[in-house]
Order: C-alpha cells, then structure tokens, then sequence
C-alpha cells in the first residue's frame, strides 16, 4: 500500500505542478510547487546577499522581502532562561506549517539571529495566538537589528 502511495504522490508531482497533493497516514496536505519553488529562489537570493542586512534593522530586509511572512516562532535559548535573540519567519498559514512541521515535509523558514534580545518574545508569541504577524509585532521586531541570517 505504502508503494502505491508513493507512486501516486510521484505521478501527481509531475502532472499537476501547481496543485499537488502529499498524503501522510491521515493527513493531506495541499502544495502549490510553483510556490515553493520561488519562495525557495527567493530565500537563496536574500542569503546570498545577507551582508546587505548586517546591522540594519529587520525592516531593511522586510522590505526586500517578496513572499509575506504569516507567521513567527521564538528560538528558545540553550540553556534555562537564556534570552530570546533568534526568531523564524515562515510563508505559509500557521495551520499549514504546524502540520508540515509534525510529518517532516518542508517548510520555509528565514533563521534571523539580532544583536539584541528579543524583548517580551514569549509573551508576544502568545499575544499573537501563537505567532501570528501582524502589526503587534512588526513594530517592535522591525527595529531589532539582524546579525545572522539563515535559511532552512
């Protein structure tokens, strides 16, 4: 059975680019390929030229940005209590996301590291129901200025 998934999930790779389906156990999880494949040229083009964003605000690469963020998560520190000074960023609904993230498909994420804390991280995260962007955020993160970059 799990041949046939397979097989079937390849066919429509192929057949039907803009509209594909993953199937995994009881989860359906609809992909639009032509969309991930800019976002994915996109994302290697801001790496590539991340210097550009070294200690300028997080607006200076929100602007350049051509997909919309939709949603945030904080990158807990390595040890207990350590401040918040990397956040995510990624492109698709937090739902979408979340459910890519539990079966191990892909999901674009832009890794930001900031000179600074991320202050209130966690109580905002919540605030936003979870990472949700939006202007309680964009505000305050678009000042922080950026360190690092990283794509996943």
């Amino acid at each position: 059975m799990k041949t046939i998934l397979s097989i079937f999930v390849t066919v429509l790779l192929f057949c039907n680019a803009e509209k594909t389906y993953a199937h995994t156990g009881n989860l359906v999880v609809k992909i639009n390929l032509n969309a991930q494949q800019d976002t994915s040229k996109h994302l290697a083009t801001i790496l590539a030229n991340k210097s550009k964003y070294h200690g300028k605000s997080l607006n200076v690469l929100l602007n350049d940005l051509k997909v919309n963020v939709k949603s945030w998560s904080p990158i807990r520190g390595k040890k207990p209590g350590a401040p918040v000074t990397q956040l995510y960023f990624y492109f698709e609904s937090r739902s979408i996301t979340h459910r890519k993230l539990m079966h191990d498909l892909k999901v674009h994420r832009l890794h930001i590291t900031f000179k600074e804390e991320v202050t209130n991280a966690w109580g905002l995260y919540i605030q936003t129901d979870q990472g949700l962007w939006n202007d309680i955020v964009k505000v305050p993160f678009g000042k922080l200025i950026v360190s690092d970059i990283s794509v996943y």
